[in-house]
């Protein structure tokens, strides 16, 4: 049993999906099993990655439906952590390496991000998701705020998954993983991310990100709106903000207050009733 599992869905991959896979195969960490899950793709996905004899590649094909991909993934996965990877990304040689290092000499962590570097065709190269490193105290509120995990960098602890039953949840199109982080930080999950550029995040015009942004913008602030409201209704520290929320709840239904300036006052006003500087 391989130590970890690497889920890589691909949906009409056919541009990217071999550099993909050989920046998997080219891993200095080599006990890990690929489960590479063709969401019903209709190019040469599946011949491309049919043409490996690794064995530790293991293509799964399904019909069109993403979220279902994933959860198929998280079920088949046998390993001790599980690595995500997207088909148009590159992994660092040591990424496995340094992530299974981390979460093996601290088992409390049970999300291992890192930065990113961005990459693309008329794109500079630069760092992404580089404002936050290390232990993530607190990640309840910096997840309400925005979403703080880059996804492809993900690295989870299987043991968790399965003790708490978290997986893709559907009705949040282009945002499950957002969801994801929400579901683990309310079952206590805790959060670190690697000052260390991990992966190469490619941006390319049949990104997700880029081709559905107006629905990806719209499913986050729903997610944000679903934890904020669960978070008042809750939790006893906050009962004393109740009646502000309420009130900001009134405003923003008379836009008079936008969801961004809801969320920036709420998450000000939690942080200062929990006593937590940041």
């Amino acid at each position: 049993m391989a130590e970890i599992s690497i889920i890589l869905p691909v949906h009409n991959g056919e541009i990217y999906i071999q550099e993909a896979i050989d920046s998997v195969l080219r891993q200095s960490f080599t006990d890990f099993e690929l489960l590479v899950i063709d969401d019903g793709s209709t190019d040469y996905t599946s011949e491309i990655v049919l043409r490996y004899s690794d064995p530790r590649l293991r293509l799964i094909s399904r019909p069109h439906g993403f979220i279902d991909s994933l959860n198929d993934g998280l079920l088949q996965a046998k390993g001790k952590y599980i690595a995500r990877m997207d088909a148009d990304d590159l992994m660092h040689p040591n990424r496995l390496h340094v992530q299974y290092h981390i979460m093996e000499e601290e088992p409390t962590i049970d999300v291992c991000a890192s930065w990113v570097t961005i990459f693309g065709n008329g794109v500079s190269p630069r760092l992404g998701y580089s404002d936050l490193s290390g232990l993530i105290r607190h990640p309840e509120l910096l997840l309400l705020e925005r979403n703080i995990i880059a996804n492809p960098t993900v690295m989870l602890r299987h043991s968790f998954i399965l003790e708490h039953n978290v997986h893709y949840k559907k009705g949040y199109p282009h945002a499950e993983d957002y969801k994801l982080w929400i579901d683990m930080v309310q079952e206590g999950g805790t959060f670190y991310i690697e000052p260390d550029p991990l992966l190469a995040y490619r941006i390319s015009p049949k990104q997700v990100s880029q081709r559905h942004a107006t629905e990806q913008r719209d499913s986050a602030e729903r997610i944000r709106c679903e934890y904020l409201h669960q978070l008042m209704l809750t939790s006893p520290l906050l009962k004393e903000l109740q009646p502000i929320y309420k009130e900001a709840e009134r405003l923003h239904s008379l836009k008079l207050l936008s969801i961004d300036e809801l969320i920036r006052l709420m998450c000000s006003l939690i942080s200062k009733r929990l006593d937590v500087f940041r």
